[in-house]
Protein backbone atom coordinates (compact mmCIF):
# COMPACT_ATOMS: atom_id res chain seq x y z
CA UNK A 1 0.00 0.00 0.00
CA UNK A 2 1.11 3.59 -0.59
CA UNK A 3 -0.03 7.06 0.38
CA UNK A 4 0.72 9.94 -1.99
CA UNK A 5 -0.88 12.58 0.28
CA UNK A 6 -3.98 12.99 -1.94
CA UNK A 7 -4.87 9.33 -2.46
CA UNK A 8 -4.36 6.07 -0.65
CA UNK A 9 -3.30 3.38 -3.15
CA UNK A 10 -4.33 -0.03 -1.85
CA UNK A 11 -3.84 -3.49 -3.31
CA UNK A 12 -6.17 -6.42 -2.86
CA UNK A 13 -5.44 -9.67 -4.67
CA UNK A 14 -5.25 -8.74 -8.38
CA UNK A 15 -6.57 -5.17 -8.10
CA UNK A 16 -5.32 -1.73 -7.14
CA UNK A 17 -7.61 0.95 -5.72
CA UNK A 18 -7.11 4.71 -5.45
CA UNK A 19 -9.00 5.90 -2.40
CA UNK A 20 -9.52 9.56 -1.40
CA UNK A 21 -8.94 10.14 2.32
CA UNK A 22 -12.38 11.66 2.93
CA UNK A 23 -14.71 9.26 1.08
CA UNK A 24 -15.06 5.49 0.76
CA UNK A 25 -15.58 5.25 -3.01
CA UNK A 26 -12.51 4.54 -5.13
CA UNK A 27 -11.44 7.24 -7.59
CA UNK A 28 -10.21 4.48 -9.89
CA UNK A 29 -9.30 0.83 -9.85
CA UNK A 30 -6.80 -1.13 -11.89
CA UNK A 31 -7.32 -3.15 -14.00
CA UNK A 32 -10.27 -1.02 -15.12
CA UNK A 33 -13.80 -2.41 -15.26
CA UNK A 34 -14.51 -0.79 -18.65
CA UNK A 35 -11.65 -1.66 -20.95
CA UNK A 36 -13.35 -0.16 -24.04
CA UNK A 37 -12.75 3.33 -22.61
CA UNK A 38 -9.31 2.67 -21.11
CA UNK A 39 -6.49 4.45 -23.02
CA UNK A 40 -3.35 2.76 -24.27
CA UNK A 41 -0.26 3.50 -22.21
CA UNK A 42 1.15 7.00 -22.55
CA UNK A 43 4.61 5.92 -23.72
CA UNK A 44 3.21 3.83 -26.57
CA UNK A 45 0.74 6.57 -27.52
CA UNK A 46 3.66 8.99 -27.82
CA UNK A 47 5.46 6.55 -30.14
CA UNK A 48 2.38 6.31 -32.36
CA UNK A 49 2.06 10.09 -32.43
CA UNK A 50 5.71 10.40 -33.53
CA UNK A 51 5.12 7.88 -36.33
CA UNK A 52 2.09 9.83 -37.53
CA UNK A 53 3.99 13.11 -37.34
CA UNK A 54 6.63 11.65 -39.66
CA UNK A 55 4.09 10.77 -42.40
CA UNK A 56 4.24 12.74 -45.63
CA UNK A 57 0.55 13.60 -45.76
CA UNK A 58 -1.55 16.73 -45.62
CA UNK A 59 -1.91 18.68 -42.41
CA UNK A 60 -5.66 18.03 -42.14
CA UNK A 61 -5.26 14.26 -42.52
CA UNK A 62 -2.38 14.24 -40.06
CA UNK A 63 -4.37 16.23 -37.51
CA UNK A 64 -7.35 13.89 -37.85
CA UNK A 65 -5.19 10.80 -37.31
CA UNK A 66 -3.41 12.40 -34.33
CA UNK A 67 -6.80 13.07 -32.72
CA UNK A 68 -7.65 9.38 -33.10
CA UNK A 69 -4.30 8.44 -31.56
CA UNK A 70 -5.14 10.60 -28.54
CA UNK A 71 -8.49 8.80 -28.24
CA UNK A 72 -7.07 5.30 -28.74
CA UNK A 73 -8.19 2.74 -26.16
CA UNK A 74 -6.85 -0.75 -25.63
CA UNK A 75 -9.93 -2.28 -27.26
CA UNK A 76 -13.24 -1.31 -28.82
CA UNK A 77 -14.16 0.84 -31.84
CA UNK A 78 -11.32 3.34 -31.35
CA UNK A 79 -8.86 0.74 -32.66
CA UNK A 80 -10.63 0.20 -35.97
CA UNK A 81 -11.37 3.93 -36.26
CA UNK A 82 -7.66 4.72 -36.10
CA UNK A 83 -6.65 1.95 -38.49
CA UNK A 84 -9.35 3.00 -40.99
CA UNK A 85 -8.11 6.60 -40.86
CA UNK A 86 -4.54 5.45 -41.49
CA UNK A 87 -5.54 3.20 -44.40
CA UNK A 88 -7.68 5.98 -45.89
CA UNK A 89 -4.86 8.51 -45.79
CA UNK A 90 -2.38 9.45 -48.51
CA UNK A 91 0.48 7.70 -46.70
CA UNK A 92 2.54 5.16 -48.61
CA UNK A 93 1.43 1.51 -48.43
CA UNK A 94 4.58 0.64 -46.47
CA UNK A 95 3.96 3.36 -43.88
CA UNK A 96 0.30 2.37 -43.58
CA UNK A 97 1.33 -1.22 -42.84
CA UNK A 98 3.96 -0.17 -40.29
CA UNK A 99 1.57 2.14 -38.49
CA UNK A 100 -1.46 -0.18 -38.39
CA UNK A 101 0.79 -3.02 -37.26
CA UNK A 102 2.09 -0.81 -34.45
CA UNK A 103 -1.48 0.07 -33.43
CA UNK A 104 -2.48 -3.59 -33.27
CA UNK A 105 0.66 -4.61 -31.38
CA UNK A 106 0.34 -1.83 -28.81
CA UNK A 107 -3.35 -2.35 -28.11
CA UNK A 108 -2.95 -6.12 -27.88
CA UNK A 109 0.08 -5.85 -25.61
CA UNK A 110 -1.68 -3.46 -23.22
CA UNK A 111 -4.83 -5.57 -23.28
CA UNK A 112 -2.84 -8.69 -22.41
CA UNK A 113 -0.85 -6.90 -19.72
CA UNK A 114 -3.92 -5.86 -17.73
CA UNK A 115 -5.99 -8.98 -18.36
CA UNK A 116 -4.84 -10.89 -15.28
CA UNK A 117 -2.11 -9.50 -12.99
CA UNK A 118 -2.82 -12.53 -10.71
CA UNK A 119 -1.83 -10.66 -7.54
CA UNK A 120 -0.07 -7.60 -6.15
CA UNK A 121 2.04 -8.72 -3.19
CA UNK A 122 4.80 -6.13 -2.86
CA UNK A 123 5.15 -2.50 -1.84
CA UNK A 124 3.78 0.15 -4.20
CA UNK A 125 6.26 2.82 -5.24
CA UNK A 126 5.41 6.51 -5.57
CA UNK A 127 7.33 9.12 -7.58
CA UNK A 128 8.78 12.11 -5.74
CA UNK A 129 6.12 14.40 -7.22
CA UNK A 130 3.35 11.90 -6.32
CA UNK A 131 2.08 11.90 -9.91
CA UNK A 132 3.00 8.29 -10.68
CA UNK A 133 2.61 5.04 -8.79
CA UNK A 134 4.49 1.84 -9.60
CA UNK A 135 3.26 -1.67 -8.89
CA UNK A 136 4.63 -5.14 -9.62
CA UNK A 137 2.26 -8.02 -10.35
CA UNK A 138 2.98 -11.65 -9.57
CA UNK A 139 2.33 -12.49 -13.22
CA UNK A 140 5.53 -10.64 -14.15
CA UNK A 141 4.38 -7.17 -15.16
CA UNK A 142 5.48 -3.84 -13.72
CA UNK A 143 3.00 -1.00 -14.17
CA UNK A 144 3.47 2.76 -13.99
CA UNK A 145 0.12 4.49 -13.47
CA UNK A 146 -0.99 8.10 -13.27
CA UNK A 147 -1.96 8.46 -9.62
CA UNK A 148 -4.81 10.88 -10.41
CA UNK A 149 -6.50 8.78 -13.11
CA UNK A 150 -5.13 5.24 -13.04
CA UNK A 151 -4.08 5.48 -16.70
CA UNK A 152 -1.11 3.38 -17.75
CA UNK A 153 2.03 5.44 -18.27
CA UNK A 154 4.01 2.35 -19.25
CA UNK A 155 4.06 -1.38 -18.67
CA UNK A 156 7.12 -3.62 -18.59
CA UNK A 157 6.79 -7.35 -19.13
CA UNK A 158 9.30 -9.67 -17.50
CA UNK A 159 9.77 -13.38 -17.99
CA UNK A 160 9.78 -13.85 -14.21
CA UNK A 161 7.12 -13.91 -11.52
CA UNK A 162 7.31 -11.20 -8.88
CA UNK A 163 6.64 -11.21 -5.14
CA UNK A 164 8.36 -8.01 -4.04
CA UNK A 165 7.47 -4.42 -4.79
CA UNK A 166 8.95 -1.39 -6.50
CA UNK A 167 11.41 1.09 -4.98
CA UNK A 168 11.72 4.56 -6.51
CA UNK A 169 14.82 6.73 -6.52
CA UNK A 170 14.47 9.83 -8.70
CA UNK A 171 14.52 8.80 -12.34
CA UNK A 172 14.99 5.09 -11.66
CA UNK A 173 12.78 2.33 -10.27
CA UNK A 174 14.12 -0.94 -8.86
CA UNK A 175 12.47 -4.33 -8.43
CA UNK A 176 13.44 -7.97 -8.07
CA UNK A 177 12.01 -11.25 -9.33
CA UNK A 178 11.65 -14.93 -8.60
CA UNK A 179 13.93 -15.37 -11.59
CA UNK A 180 16.88 -14.32 -9.38
CA UNK A 181 17.32 -10.89 -10.95
CA UNK A 182 17.31 -7.31 -9.75
CA UNK A 183 16.16 -4.76 -12.33
CA UNK A 184 16.77 -1.03 -12.68
CA UNK A 185 14.38 0.71 -15.06
CA UNK A 186 13.77 4.22 -16.31
CA UNK A 187 10.95 5.67 -14.21
CA UNK A 188 9.58 7.69 -17.14
CA UNK A 189 9.58 5.05 -19.88
CA UNK A 190 10.01 1.70 -18.15
CA UNK A 191 13.06 0.86 -20.27
CA UNK A 192 15.45 -1.49 -18.47
CA UNK A 193 18.74 0.23 -17.58
CA UNK A 194 20.50 -2.82 -16.17
CA UNK A 195 19.92 -6.17 -14.51
CA UNK A 196 21.88 -7.94 -11.80
CA UNK A 197 21.93 -11.71 -11.41
CA UNK A 198 21.52 -12.93 -7.83
CA UNK A 199 22.08 -16.46 -6.56
CA UNK A 200 18.53 -16.82 -5.24
CA UNK A 201 14.98 -15.61 -5.79
CA UNK A 202 14.35 -12.00 -4.74
CA UNK A 203 11.10 -11.68 -2.80
CA UNK A 204 11.70 -8.33 -1.15
CA UNK A 205 11.37 -4.74 -2.26
CA UNK A 206 14.86 -3.24 -2.74
CA UNK A 207 16.02 -0.67 -0.21
CA UNK A 208 17.81 2.48 -1.39
CA UNK A 209 20.02 4.52 0.92
CA UNK A 210 22.88 6.95 0.25
CA UNK A 211 23.36 5.84 -3.34
CA UNK A 212 23.37 2.11 -2.56
CA UNK A 213 20.71 -0.42 -3.56
CA UNK A 214 20.23 -3.31 -1.14
CA UNK A 215 18.46 -6.50 -2.18
CA UNK A 216 17.94 -9.76 -0.30
CA UNK A 217 17.48 -13.22 -1.75
CA UNK A 218 16.27 -16.67 -0.78
CA UNK A 219 19.80 -18.05 -0.89
CA UNK A 220 20.43 -16.05 2.30
CA UNK A 221 22.40 -13.19 0.77
CA UNK A 222 22.18 -9.41 1.09
CA UNK A 223 23.54 -7.66 -2.02
CA UNK A 224 24.79 -4.07 -1.97
CA UNK A 225 25.02 -2.47 -5.43
CA UNK A 226 25.84 0.97 -6.73
CA UNK A 227 23.41 2.83 -8.99
CA UNK A 228 25.12 1.39 -12.09
CA UNK A 229 24.41 -2.18 -10.94
CA UNK A 230 27.98 -2.94 -9.84
CA UNK A 231 28.27 -5.11 -6.75
CA UNK A 232 29.89 -3.39 -3.76
CA UNK A 233 29.69 -6.30 -1.34
CA UNK A 234 27.62 -9.28 -0.26
CA UNK A 235 26.59 -10.52 3.16
CA UNK A 236 26.31 -14.31 3.24
CA UNK A 237 26.26 -15.18 6.95
CA UNK A 238 22.59 -16.15 7.04
CA UNK A 239 22.08 -19.91 7.05
CA UNK A 240 18.69 -19.74 5.35
CA UNK A 241 16.72 -17.55 2.98
CA UNK A 242 15.94 -13.86 3.43
CA UNK A 243 12.52 -12.77 2.18
CA UNK A 244 12.20 -9.35 3.80
CA UNK A 245 13.74 -6.01 2.99
CA UNK A 246 16.65 -4.48 4.88
CA UNK A 247 16.32 -1.38 7.04
CA UNK A 248 19.23 1.09 6.96
CA UNK A 249 19.94 3.33 9.94
CA UNK A 250 23.20 5.22 10.27
CA UNK A 251 26.23 3.06 9.52
CA UNK A 252 24.38 -0.26 9.78
CA UNK A 253 21.60 -2.18 8.11
CA UNK A 254 19.27 -4.59 9.86
CA UNK A 255 17.64 -7.63 8.31
CA UNK A 256 15.90 -10.78 9.48
CA UNK A 257 16.30 -14.24 7.97
CA UNK A 258 14.70 -17.67 7.90
CA UNK A 259 17.45 -19.00 10.17
CA UNK A 260 15.62 -17.30 13.08
CA UNK A 261 18.22 -14.54 13.27
CA UNK A 262 18.11 -10.77 13.12
CA UNK A 263 21.37 -9.36 11.76
CA UNK A 264 23.17 -6.05 12.05
CA UNK A 265 25.56 -5.47 9.14
CA UNK A 266 28.03 -2.66 8.40
CA UNK A 267 26.92 -0.65 5.36
CA UNK A 268 30.56 0.10 4.53
CA UNK A 269 31.69 -3.45 3.78
CA UNK A 270 28.93 -5.95 4.65
CA UNK A 271 30.63 -7.42 7.72
CA UNK A 272 28.48 -8.58 10.61
CA UNK A 273 28.08 -6.50 13.76
CA UNK A 274 25.88 -8.94 15.64
CA UNK A 275 23.15 -11.56 15.27
CA UNK A 276 20.14 -11.93 17.57
CA UNK A 277 18.36 -15.30 17.76
CA UNK A 278 14.57 -15.62 18.05
CA UNK A 279 12.17 -18.58 18.06
CA UNK A 280 11.18 -18.64 14.38
CA UNK A 281 11.64 -16.87 11.04
CA UNK A 282 11.96 -13.14 10.66
CA UNK A 283 9.98 -12.07 7.57
CA UNK A 284 8.96 -8.42 7.64
CA UNK A 285 11.53 -5.62 7.63
CA UNK A 286 12.44 -4.32 11.10
CA UNK A 287 11.74 -0.80 12.32
CA UNK A 288 14.66 1.20 13.72
CA UNK A 289 14.18 4.26 15.88
CA UNK A 290 16.16 6.01 18.60
CA UNK A 291 18.83 3.32 18.71
CA UNK A 292 16.39 0.42 18.97
CA UNK A 293 15.56 -2.24 16.38
CA UNK A 294 11.95 -3.40 16.58
CA UNK A 295 11.48 -6.71 14.81
CA UNK A 296 8.44 -9.00 14.60
CA UNK A 297 8.80 -12.75 14.24
CA UNK A 298 6.77 -15.75 13.10
CA UNK A 299 6.98 -16.99 16.70
CA UNK A 300 4.35 -14.31 17.36
CA UNK A 301 6.67 -12.08 19.34
CA UNK A 302 7.98 -8.54 18.90
CA UNK A 303 11.59 -7.98 19.93
CA UNK A 304 13.23 -4.69 20.87
CA UNK A 305 16.99 -5.02 20.33
CA UNK A 306 19.72 -2.50 21.06
CA UNK A 307 20.93 -1.32 17.64
CA UNK A 308 24.59 -1.10 18.68
CA UNK A 309 24.89 -4.17 20.92
CA UNK A 310 22.28 -6.68 19.75
CA UNK A 311 20.95 -7.17 23.29
CA UNK A 312 17.30 -7.05 24.38
CA UNK A 313 15.99 -3.66 25.48
CA UNK A 314 12.64 -4.83 26.90
CA UNK A 315 12.38 -7.00 30.00
CA UNK A 316 10.70 -9.57 27.76
CA UNK A 317 9.46 -9.66 24.15
CA UNK A 318 5.82 -8.84 23.52
CA UNK A 319 3.89 -12.02 22.71
CA UNK A 320 0.95 -11.44 20.35
CA UNK A 321 -0.10 -15.09 20.40
CA UNK A 322 0.01 -15.50 16.60
CA UNK A 323 2.73 -15.38 13.91
CA UNK A 324 3.69 -11.90 12.71
CA UNK A 325 4.69 -11.61 9.07
CA UNK A 326 4.04 -7.91 8.44
CA UNK A 327 6.43 -5.06 9.15
CA UNK A 328 5.54 -2.75 12.05
CA UNK A 329 5.17 1.01 11.91
CA UNK A 330 5.63 3.84 14.40
CA UNK A 331 2.92 6.52 14.76
CA UNK A 332 0.93 8.12 17.56
CA UNK A 333 3.85 7.71 19.93
CA UNK A 334 3.68 3.93 19.75
CA UNK A 335 4.90 0.87 17.87
CA UNK A 336 2.05 -0.62 15.84
CA UNK A 337 2.16 -4.33 15.00
CA UNK A 338 -0.33 -6.76 13.48
CA UNK A 339 -0.38 -10.55 13.68
CA UNK A 340 -1.72 -13.25 11.39
CA UNK A 341 -4.81 -13.68 13.57
CA UNK A 342 -5.91 -10.15 12.66
CA UNK A 343 -5.06 -8.40 15.92
CA UNK A 344 -3.44 -4.95 15.75
CA UNK A 345 -1.53 -3.74 18.81
CA UNK A 346 -0.07 -0.45 19.93
CA UNK A 347 2.99 -0.93 22.15
CA UNK A 348 4.99 1.43 24.31
CA UNK A 349 8.36 1.73 22.54
CA UNK A 350 10.27 1.89 25.82
CA UNK A 351 8.71 -1.14 27.53
CA UNK A 352 6.79 -3.23 24.99
CA UNK A 353 3.64 -3.01 27.08
CA UNK A 354 0.38 -2.73 25.11
CA UNK A 355 -1.48 0.57 25.08
CA UNK A 356 -5.15 -0.24 25.57
CA UNK A 357 -6.77 -3.22 23.87
CA UNK A 358 -5.88 -4.74 20.53
CA UNK A 359 -8.00 -3.83 17.52
CA UNK A 360 -9.49 -6.92 15.89
CA UNK A 361 -9.53 -6.59 12.10
CA UNK A 362 -11.58 -9.79 11.86
CA UNK A 363 -9.39 -11.25 9.14
CA UNK A 364 -5.87 -12.57 8.57
CA UNK A 365 -3.17 -9.90 8.21
CA UNK A 366 -0.03 -10.55 6.16
CA UNK A 367 0.51 -7.12 4.55
CA UNK A 368 2.87 -4.55 6.00
CA UNK A 369 1.30 -1.78 8.06
CA UNK A 370 1.51 1.74 6.69
CA UNK A 371 1.77 4.62 9.13
CA UNK A 372 0.89 8.20 8.23
CA UNK A 373 2.08 10.75 10.81
CA UNK A 374 1.02 11.91 13.20
CA UNK A 375 -1.34 9.09 14.19
CA UNK A 376 -2.94 7.23 11.25
CA UNK A 377 -2.41 3.54 10.50
CA UNK A 378 -3.59 1.75 7.35
CA UNK A 379 -4.29 -1.97 7.71
CA UNK A 380 -4.87 -4.32 4.75
CA UNK A 381 -6.37 -7.59 5.97
CA UNK A 382 -7.36 -10.51 3.76
CA UNK A 383 -10.99 -9.38 3.88
CA UNK A 384 -12.12 -6.91 1.14
CA UNK A 385 -11.76 -3.84 3.37
CA UNK A 386 -9.02 -1.31 3.98
CA UNK A 387 -9.05 -0.33 7.65
CA UNK A 388 -7.88 3.06 8.92
CA UNK A 389 -7.01 3.30 12.61
CA UNK A 390 -6.42 6.31 14.82
CA UNK A 391 -3.37 5.75 17.03
CA UNK A 392 -3.36 9.06 18.91
CA UNK A 393 -4.35 7.19 22.08
CA UNK A 394 -5.75 3.69 22.22
CA UNK A 395 -6.25 2.18 18.77
CA UNK A 396 -9.67 3.11 17.43
CA UNK A 397 -11.35 2.74 14.06
CA UNK A 398 -11.22 5.98 12.09
CA UNK A 399 -12.79 4.71 8.85
CA UNK A 400 -12.88 1.77 6.49
CA UNK A 401 -13.00 1.39 2.73
CA UNK A 402 -14.95 -1.46 1.14
CA UNK A 403 -12.97 -2.73 -1.85
CA UNK A 404 -15.01 -3.86 -4.85
CA UNK A 405 -14.63 -7.51 -5.81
Amino acid sequence: MANNQQLVIAARKAKLYALPPSVTTATWQFPPVDKNSYPVDSVSAAKLAAMVDALSIGADQKSSIQTKVKNLNIQGPSVSDLNNAINGSAASPDNKTKLTTAVDQITQADKTAIASPQAFYGDIGVSSDSKTVYAAAFRGYVYALESATGRLVWVQKLNDQMVGGVAVDGSTVYYGSKGKRLYAADATTGAIKWTFAAAGEIWSTPTIAAGTIYATSLDGTVYALDTAGKQRWTFKNANAGIAGAVTVAGDALYVGAFDNRLYSVKVSDGTENWAFVAGNWFWGAPRVQDGVVYAANLDGKVYAVDASKGSLRWARPFDSGSPIRSSPTMVGGGLIVANKAGKVYKLEPATGRPVGSAYNAGSTIYANLTGMPPDTVYVSPQSPTLIVLNASGNLTLASSYPLAQ
